[in-house]
């Protein structure tokens, strides 16, 4: 599983997730998050763009990020998610707790403050 993080022009931290997220990679985001994602003290945004395969043990590492991140008062956002792992999100019904869209554009932000709006 690799990595990338980036910061955009309006201040909002974009993780880029490439490769399968499952029983064997899932600790890996989870150390990633402990280790240099939370001490942001800021909302999130996942691109899942590259993640091709989603399992339970995945499924249950983004739960815990979310968790993570709402009990800190922050938000965690995902965008431009594969169908096939979509599909899987769906099948558990986490499309309605999961902060979700299909571009970072859709997120409701106050550009100007770099906070969010709803």
């Amino acid at each position: 599983m690799d990595f990338s993080l980036k910061k955009t022009a309006s201040g909002h931290i974009v993780l880029g997730i490439k490769g399968d997220l499952d029983l064997y990679s899932q600790n890996e985001l989870k150390e990633l998050y402990q280790r240099k994602l939370r001490s942001l003290s800021r909302d999130l945004i996942f691109d899942m763009d590259m993640v091709e395969y989603l399992d339970s043990s995945g499924v249950g590492c983004l739960i815990n990020l979310y968790q993570m991140q709402k009990a800190s008062g922050f938000s965690l956002y995902f965008i431009r998610m594969q169908s096939q792992v979509f599909k899987v999100i769906k099948l558990t019904r986490l499309d309605q707790v999961l902060k979700i869209y299909k571009t970072i554009d859709e997120i409701p932000f106050n550009v100007a403050l770099g906070e969010r709006t709803g």
